[in-house]
């Protein structure tokens, strides 16, 4: 079995590792039997057999590249970088950037053959058993290739796991000692390249790759560029900027110029003596803290080209967005050893805010700070939990926070922990259910889906005109449930006794958004080749008097008290957009507690074309286009999962009516890419997503 894994073009080395993560026994040191820095044995003593310590699992990456060529499914794919019209003022890829473009213009040779693969790398440590288990931290290394459309290269199955960390601790700044044979092979794949046959074009060619940047969230960011990034002078930028931000801020702007932003040669001029982790893997470079904040020389620039990439370091905004909630909320509930107002921050108060009242004496350390005026009291603590408790959102939109489900993880990090099946091997596990997953994806390029030829656009629209003109048959079918549009609808009183909210719509006309409940789902089917049309039932708010911007969250409130009777209920599936509704956190019932606020979902695992910066909303809507589908099945080399598949692995569905309307919905439920079923176990299953997607 292994032998075959091999030769599809998925091999595994597995390299041992010092227990305390000081070095890999592998090139000049793979026969060496004790650490050269700790002296601690390579194996363990009271294994009856031989028996590394840890291991790292080190997936090469050139045979995943050129299985991208081997087949007809992603080969043609590979040159959309260069080939693609970019539309003024969208930038949804990073060949509509001007980092990979002054990439181009310093490496033209590179550049010109469109074939050469511009990567990504992505790494962040995971909790193998929960928040709650036992500590333990694995990091996978995350690389996916930028040749591919934004459609393709944001899937699972073009997002490659080329390393895999072991704990039990996070590697920190030897997160380099890891990363030593994969920069290897960059290396080679920069300088020297490898054969590769592309079945779309019938040649073999040359193919190079270079890696065109990192992203990970702030304390990954640390590990990777080598800048510690606590401290005042933490700026991974500007290094030692010290700009006013907190001091006498009210009714302030910051007008003086930004510090000059170093190239690639004058950062290297500042650490190009220091030694690499993996050369000093247990002692910081000279001057640290004091006079500089290097902690080592970056193994990325190691790289031929690294000092010539405009941006060599990306911050994951999801993860920044998560950690800094996770502070605020954490310092305003007072929870105990995680907030951050606490005994150390307020010595330093005094040098960054004039608050007075959150000083603290120096000669009275002993004592507890007081108690700052925006943290929240016991019975506030309780309201907001209590408020929480009561929140419904759409399926796989954060819908099991009630439930105090673990959402630290992105979502491609969620899916690799889904892979770990034997907690006494948590990397071997992973490594083999994703070799499974990979040699899965890959055999399914050779089968022949089950889709019909495209037909030309004009002979539809006379099919579509002729079978109209009959009208449509009778009865029409009613459903509970109807999957469309990317989002998961469900009648309003299927839904009312459910943990989640499904029926919340909103339709965009005449530059207003009209906001209501779905009361029915209607599907009418004409007489023609699976000619159907879902009409969605619906009772609407009061435009006028049950809509009102809320001054204060600048969001849309409506008031469920208000119905208006005036409109017509029915509306055409395709322009619905999701929507739910959320209350305010009250102590008592005013006479605003009718009032909601409106929260518009994005369709999960879609790239949006065009982008609206909307005042009131912090979430975009996607432009939604008027049609009426024949559910023609189309090909579609983008989904690579069987489009006749359903799942409905929803929280309290009932089994029998899943089988029931799945058997009747999967044969129309096929319209195009951006609203089709995209059956995916976690969407339904309430996860809370991420990102996916971090690159």
């Amino acid at each position: 079995m292994k032998k075959l894994v091999e030769d599809l073009g998925l091999p595994v080395i597995r390299i041992d590792v010092c227990s305390d993560g000081c070095m890999l026994y592998w090139g000049v040191d793979i026969d060496k039997q004790s650490c050269r820095f700790c002296n601690l044995s390579r194996f363990k003593d009271n294994s009856r057999k031989t028996k590394p310590h840890k291991q790292l699992f080190y997936l090469p990456l050139a045979p995943m590249l050129q299985r991208l060529y081997a087949s007809n499914m992603t080969a043609a794919h590979m040159t959309w970088h260069g080939g693609h019209v970019n539309k003024l003022g969208i930038m949804c890829h990073p060949s509509n950037g001007e980092a990979l473009k002054r990439f181009d213009h310093h490496y033209p040779i590179f550049a010109l053959e469109q074939r050469n693969v511009r990567l990504g790398l992505c790494s962040d440590g995971f909790a193998p058993f929960g928040q709650f288990g036992k500590s333990y931290s694995c990091w996978p290394v995350i690389l996916t290739p930028y040749n591919l459309p934004p459609g393709m290269c944001m899937k699972s199955p073009y997002m490659f796991i080329s390393l895999i960390i072991p704990g039990p601790k996070s590697p920190q700044r030897n997160i380099d000692i890891f990363l030593q044979p994969l920069i290897e092979e960059l290396q080679m794949l920069w300088n020297v390249g490898v054969p590769t046959y592309d079945v779309s074009r019938d040649e073999t060619f040359n193919m190079k790759a270079m890696l065109l940047w990192t992203i990970s969230d702030f304390p990954a960011y640390r590990m990777l560029s080598g800048w510690s990034t606590h401290g005042l002078d933490g700026c991974p930028i500007y290094n030692f900027c010290r700009r006013i931000i907190l001091t006498e801020m009210k009714d302030r702007v910051e007008k003086t110029l930004h510090p000059h932003i170093k190239d690639g040669n004058e950062i290297w001029s500042e650490f190009s003596h220091y030694k690499l982790a993996s050369e000093s893997p247990n002692d910081y470079p000279h001057g640290f803290s004091d006079h500089h904040k290097w902690t080592k020389r970056s193994i990325f620039w190691e790289l031929p080209y690294w000092s010539k990439l405009l941006i060599r370091h990306n911050l994951d905004f999801m993860h920044i967005e998560k950690n800094v909630f996770e502070n605020i909320i954490n310092t305003i509930m007072n929870v105990k050893a995680k907030t951050n107002d606490n005994l150390n921050a307020r010595k330093n108060m005094f040098l960054v805010c004039n608050r007075l009242e959150l000083h603290v004496d120096l000669d009275t350390l002993s004592r507890k700070p007081k108690k700052a005026s925006y943290t929240l009291t016991r019975e506030e603590n309780i309201l907001i939990c209590k408020w929480l408790k009561t929140l419904k959102f759409p399926d796989g939109y954060v819908s099991n926070l009630s439930r105090c489900v673990d959402t630290t993880e992105s979502r491609f990090l969620k899916s690799v922990k889904n892979k770990m099946k034997s907690k006494a091997r948590i990397e071997t596990s992973i490594c083999n259910a994703y070799i499974l997953e990979e040699i899965s994806t890959f055999a399914s390029y050779y089968f022949e889906s089950n889709v019909l030829q495209e037909q030309r656009r004009d002979q539809l629209d006379k099919e579509l005109t002729y079978f109209i003109s009959f009208g449509p048959k009778t009865p029409a079918s009613r459903y509970s449930t109807y999957f469309f549009n990317g989002y998961v609808w469900r009648a309003g009183d299927f839904g009312s006794n459910k943990s989640t909210m499904n029926s919340g719509i909103c339709v965009h006309a005449n530059d207003s958004d009209y906001y209501g409940l779905l009361e029915e789902i209607i599907e009418l089917e004409y007489y023609g080749p699976c000619l159907h049309v879902v009409l969605f039932k619906c009772f609407w708010f009061d435009p006028i008097r049950g809509t009102r911007v809320n001054e204060t969250y600048r969001l849309i409130d409506v008031n469920m008290r208000h119905i208006y009777t005036k409109y017509d209920p029915f509306v055409l599936a395709q322009l619905a957009i999701q929507v739910y509704y959320s209350n305010y956190p009250t102590t008592t019932n005013d006479r605003d507690s009718g009032w909601m606020a409106v929260c518009k979902t994005k369709v999960r695992e879609n790239i949006e074309k065009i982008w609206t910066n909307e005042v009131v909303y912090q979430q975009e809507y996607p432009t939604i286009e008027l049609y009426i589908a024949l559910h023609i099945p189309l090909h579609d080399v983008n989904d690579l999962s069987d489009p006749n598949v359903i799942h409905g692995e929803l929280d309290g569905f009932d089994e029998t009516e899943l089988i029931e309307s799945a058997s009747e919905e999967s044969d129309h439920l096929q319209t195009d890419s951006n609203n089709s079923t995209n059956g995916d176990d976690e969407d339904l299953e309430g996860e809370e997503q991420s990102g996916d997607d971090i690159f």
